[in-house]
C-alpha cells in the first residue's frame, strides 16, 4: 500500500489533520503487508511505515507547488507496482496523463475542483 498526501501549499492544518486520520484508520482497517508514506508537492518524501504505531510520528513535508507526477517518477524510480495507491489531496493538482499511472489509484479529494483523471475519485467533506 501506498498512501500519497498532498501536502502542498493550498493545504491548511485541518486537511493535514483529515489526511493524516484517514491515513491511520486506512492502515488499522486494511492491515496491509507493508505501507509506505508520501508526502508530496512538486517533490516526494516518503517513509515505509513497519508498524503502526510509527504513523503517530509522521511529520508532513512539503508547502510548494502540486504535480502529482513527481508521485508516478518516484515510484517509477523506486520501482515500485504497489497494490493500490491512495491519495489525498484537495485536488488543486497538475494531474500526469493516465497512462503514466501503473498501479490501481483511489484519490480522496476535499473539494470539487476536478476529478482525478485515472482510478476511482471520491470526496472528503472538510468540517473545521
Amino acid at each position: 500500500l501506498v498512501i500519497a498526501i498532498d501536502a502542498s501549499g493550498s493545504i491548511g492544518e485541518t486537511e493535514m489533520s483529515m489526511f493524516m486520520a484517514e491515513m491511520r484508520a486506512i492502515v488499522e482497517q486494511t492491515n496491509p503487508r507493508e505501507t509506505t508514506v508520501c508526502f508530496w508537492d512538486t517533490g516526494v518524501t516518503a517513509v515505509v511505515v513497519d508498524d503502526p504505531e510509527d504513523l503517530e510520528t509522521l511529520t508532513p513535508y512539503g508547502g510548494g507547488g502540486t504535480n502529482y507526477i513527481a508521485v508516478a517518477d518516484w515510484l517509477d524510480s523506486n520501482d515500485l507496482t504497489p497494490e493500490v495507491v491512495i491519495c489525498l489531496s484537495d485536488g488543486y493538482v497538475y494531474w500526469p496523463d493516465a497512462d503514466r499511472i501503473r498501479s490501481p489509484h483511489l484519490t480522496v479529494l476535499t473539494t470539487d475542483y476536478l476529478d482525478c483523471p485515472f482510478g476511482k475519485t471520491i470526496r472528503l467533506t472538510v468540517s473545521a
